[in-house]
């Protein structure tokens, strides 16, 4: 995660205790919940889904404070991702770069919109925002995907597919694994 990330939440939860928020319990909560798992779990090589899922939500409405309105954020997971293995922070990763490289150049209204489901049989994972003409192709550049791509190709060689669709007004991330991968990773410790 970005170090702006910790010093924009610690500005945000300082404006809301400033205001006397009842929003600011939660936020503290979910920092120490976010910190907590990548100190923790962030070493190890595989999570629950389910876990990263939660944590995901959690850097994504921390990082929603800033938009407030203007930001449409959906995230949807099925409910069967318990028993999945997964990296850990690697979901993180792709909305952090949501954040960073759609939401951060867009003016007015934006959206993020995430999809975790077992779709047949495979596991699908739909990352997707918007971005301005001006964002288009800042997109690609920088080190997040390089580095999910790397991690993927170790973890799981060729058993995984990952698309990316840059348009003008979107930018989307599609990573899709057979179901067979994930029943061997949800066996290692």
């Amino acid at each position: 995660m970005h170090p702006h990330f910790l010093f924009n939440t610690l500005n945000n939860l300082y404006y809301l205790t400033l205001n006397k928020s009842n929003q600011a319990p939660e936020v503290v909560l979910k920092l120490s919940q976010l910190l907590d798992y990548v100190l923790q779990q962030g070493k190890e090589t595989w999570v629950s889904l389910a876990e990263e899922c939660e944590r995901m939500r959690d850097f994504a409405y921390l990082e929603s404070l800033r938009y407030q309105d203007r930001l449409q954020l959906e995230i949807t997971t099925d409910e069967a991702l318990e028993t999945w293995k997964f990296p850990p922070l690697l979901l993180i990763t792709l909305v952090e770069h949501s954040f960073k490289h759609g939401l951060k150049q867009t003016r007015g209204s934006a959206f993020i919109r995430v999809q975790v489901k077992v779709e047949g049989e495979k596991l699908e994972i739909i990352v997707k925002n918007s971005q301005t003409k001006s964002a288009k192709n800042v997109v690609t550049r920088g080190i997040g995907l390089p580095n999910i791509q790397q991690q993927l190709d170790y973890l799981y060689s060729d058993n995984y597919r990952l698309l990316l669709h840059d348009l003008q007004e979107s930018f989307t991330v599609y990573l899709t694994f057979p179901a067979y991968a994930y029943h061997q990773m949800s066996d290692c410790g």
